[in-house]
């Protein structure tokens, strides 16, 4: 009988330590997902920068092939 309870108590053990691992993982896994979310929105806002960049650059040396006197 001692036996079976020193096996119940490790396999307990063994549980507790699953489930605290489990739930790190599931936590990791949330702040990933959030992380994933907000470098995406970064990705999208700089491409939209880097376009707006562009078209003024774009403008910019338009306008100085045309000279100065042209506005």
């Amino acid at each position: 009988m001692q036996a079976v309870e020193e096996r119940v108590a490790a396999l307990q053990a063994r549980l507790a330590g699953v489930l605290s691992e489990q739930e790190a993982l599931r936590q990791q896994r949330e702040t990933t997902e959030k992380r994933l979310a907000r470098a995406a929105r970064l990705t999208d806002a700089l491409g939209e920068e880097g376009l707006r960049w562009r078209r003024t650059s774009e403008a910019l040396q338009a306008r100085s092939r045309e000279g100065p006197c042209s506005s």
